[in-house]
């Protein structure tokens, strides 16, 4: 499982393969903001076009995203 794709202010989206690839079926033709994120990295919003009858390609690079927490200082388990 790899990042997720969303269409933007929907429930409807896909995850990519390790590959990046995805497929989200039946969006309606015209102008859509689709929401690219994956754990750690910087997500990203992306302005498309889809057109009747061709396929979507979609190159995204996502920044990492550092996250601050505290040290752990002592882990035991059971």
């Amino acid at each position: 499982m790899g990042a997720n794709v969303v269409r933007t202010g929907t429930a409807i989206g896909a995850s990519t393969t390790v590959n990046g690839e995805f497929i989200i079926p039946n969006v309606p033709v015209g102008g859509h903001t689709v929401q690219v994120t994956y754990i750690g990295y910087i997500g990203k919003e992306i302005s498309v076009l889809v057109e009747a009858d061709k396929a979507l390609v979609l190159v995204v690079s996502l920044g990492f995203n550092v996250i601050e927490g505290e040290q752990v200082r002592n882990l035991t388990a059971n």
